[in-house]
């Protein structure tokens, strides 16, 4: 599994200014960063895995922790005729990461990543934001620019068809399903 470790040399090599931070608390998932930090969840970024196609091509969508991307947004937006969230099996098999602990800087290429706008209209590209590193004791602290930037994620809009009805659920069925779709060029 890759871990804080792997995600610092990677950004030492970038040249990218960045901090891993020692959590309070354990974080299960990217959703206990903003208590085991003691900072607003506004400052924190969770990514979610979504599959897109009959091979297994997976999607991941940055948002903030608490917010899940609404499907039907997100099949509008990549061009998905079906999506579903990634089951924890399929996550650690196709990140290499913890399921819930994501770090989007050393997603496979193969992984399209989309960043929420939500999180752009709300964050300076220069303000800190902190994402999980794959372990449960650590969170990665790094410029929103520089996260966008090291995992190449396209802003997206997820607002426009939630509030039409396709509202986030409290937590998305974890399941397993193919489908057809795009990602952003990488």
């Amino acid at each position: 599994m890759k871990d804080a470790l792997a995600v610092h040399r990677r950004l030492l090599e970038r040249e990218t200014g960045h901090e891993i931070v020692r959590l309070r608390t354990t974080a299960l998932t990217a959703d206990d960063l903003p208590g085991g930090l003691g900072v607003p969840r506004e400052r924190c970024v969770a990514t979610q895995l979504f599959l897109t196609d009959p091979g297994g091509r997976a999607t991941a969508v940055l948002t903030r922790p608490g917010d899940h991307a609404p499907v039907g947004a997100l099949r509008a937006a990549t061009g998905a005729r079906h999506l579903r969230p990634a089951a924890a099996h399929r996550v650690n098999a196709l990140t290499d990461f913890a399921a819930g602990l994501i770090c989007p800087i050393l997603l496979p290429a193969t992984i399209g990543v989309f960043i929420d706008r939500r999180i752009l209209a709300r964050v300076a590209p220069t303000e800190i934001v902190y994402t999980p590193t794959g372990e449960k004791r650590t969170g990665l602290a790094i410029a929103l620019g520089d996260l966008i930037a090291a995992c190449r994620a396209a802003p997206i809009s997820l607002v426009a068809l939630s509030e039409a009805g396709d509202a986030p659920s409290a937590r998305p069925p974890a399941e397993d399903v193919t489908a057809a779709g795009a990602s952003p060029g990488r």
